[in-house]
């Protein structure tokens, strides 16, 4: 077996130990610039429309969701006046067919 010559570092590139330190300070100036990188491939591109997509169409059913419930705000409002003017109908139809009853003389 050879042995090293004092001439030799512990990080030579010829031996295992300098292969995996060049390796680790490659992957050191790797994994940085891999996170600026903003290439996007059409799988995320379409996953990106999609959640747009859903996004948007959830705000609309929320936007419907409140003018129905403004609708129906309002509607209870319009039908409990309705329902007063038709009582209030009702009882002078009931005066009013009272006083004739009455101003005929009484049943016969």
């Amino acid at each position: 077996m050879r042995e090293a010559s004092p001439n030799r570092t512990a990080l030579c590139p010829t031996s295992l130990k300098g292969v995996f330190a060049v390796l680790f300070a490659a992957l050191l100036v790797m994994v940085p610039l891999t996170g600026c990188v903003e290439d996007q491939g059409p799988a995320e591109e379409a996953g990106e429309a999609v959640d747009e997509f859903m996004d948007e169409t959830q705000d609309a059913a929320e936007e419907v969701m409140e003018d129905i419930e403004d609708a129906i705000d309002d509607s209870e409002g319009e039908l409990e006046e309705a329902a007063e003017e038709a009582g209030d109908a009702m009882e002078e139809g009931a005066e009013e067919v009272e006083e004739a009853v009455e101003g005929d003389g009484g049943p016969a």
